[in-house]
């Protein structure tokens, strides 16, 4: 019995030992002693903007950040409204006058309400970030995480990264919600003045929507390689910090000083496509701009005293 109970034994081993290459623990890093830097793919999942929203503020941040741009919006176009019934008008100037200094004052406040909050909320936000990583650094441990993971690699993390939520996240999330927020007003007085325009919207929005879906699937893929290829250049900087004697001991300034022109090529190959991509976008967008505004001045021009 016993001897049956270990061959039963020695065959489950076997077969367990024939599935574990298609377990998820037998990836490309198997066997390594550095492991290879994992890229996310497809698009961003909705728990890391969930996860993003509730460090800067959650709710009161969503509420704050809202209501300030809708009064933006709303004094910018009370503005603009307002001096085309001064231009009507012809008469009352100071009365006019000083009502549109009021409404352009008004915005000047929202925007400078919107630069606080945003600022504010995203430096709380990367103080949370950083606590958190710093946290879970320490209490990584030796042997599966430092002793695996190159230092490069947590730098780049540290640095990098986090200067991205300081600085660039930030910036695109104030011009994000202010072009948002004024094309929706735009739409809103194109709608109201001149009922027509509403026509060409959904065809524009489809061609839109598809160029940006093409855009979106590349720049997510080059912008993670781009952020990834930093830890190799941080690695290396400390590597040769750390054996510059042995270097030049051996006389390898040359194989060195190539091999970080390499690091640098690969870094500057990705920010080239970002940059492209980016040039590319912006011209179908500004050429889909141009005809909507030749459309416009010819129905103008066109038909001077329709409604």
């Amino acid at each position: 019995q016993l001897t049956g109970k270990k061959s039963k034994r020695n065959e489950e081993s076997k077969k367990s030992e024939a599935v574990e290459p298609d377990s998820p623990r037998s990836d490309k890093n198997a066997g390594k002693i550095i492991v290879e830097e994992e890229h996310a793919k497809d698009s961003v999942s909705f728990g890391v903007y969930k996860r993003y929203i509730s460090s800067l503020g959650g709710a009161k941040f969503v509420l704050t950040y809202t209501t300030i741009m809708a009064c933006w919006t709303f004094f910018t176009i009370a503005a603009d409204w307002w001096l085309g019934l001064w231009a009507k008008a012809g008469t009352g100037g100071y009365k006019y006058l000083w009502l549109n200094a009021t409404f352009a004052f008004c915005s000047v406040v929202c925007i400078l309400f919107r630069v606080l909050v945003t600022f504010y909320s995203s430096i709380r936000c990367s103080k949370r970030m950083h606590n958190d990583m710093i946290t879970q650094i320490m209490r990584a441990p030796v042997n599966t995480f430092f002793d695996t993971v190159p230092i490069g690699r947590i730098i780049n993390r540290l640095s990098n990264d986090l200067n991205t939520c300081d600085g660039e996240i930030p910036y695109m999330i104030g011009n994000v919600q202010m072009n948002f927020w004024r094309l929706i007003g735009t739409c809103t007085l194109c709608i109201i003045l001149i009922y027509w325009s509403i026509i060409p919207l959904p065809i524009i929005s489809v061609v839109l929507f598809h160029y940006l879906k093409q855009y979106l699937q590349l720049q997510r893929k080059v912008k993670r390689i781009a952020m990834a290829a930093h830890s190799p250049i941080f690695q290396y900087e400390g590597e040769t910090y750390t054996g510059a004697a042995t270097i030049r001991a051996f006389r390898a300034q040359e194989s060195s000083y190539k091999r970080c022109y390499g690091l640098m090529d690969k870094l500057m190959k990705c920010e080239f496509y970002c940059t492209s991509l980016d040039s590319w976008v912006i011209l179908r967008v500004q050429l889909i701009s141009l005809v909507m505004n030749l459309l416009t001045v010819l129905f103008v021009v066109l038909w001077p005293n329709s409604n």
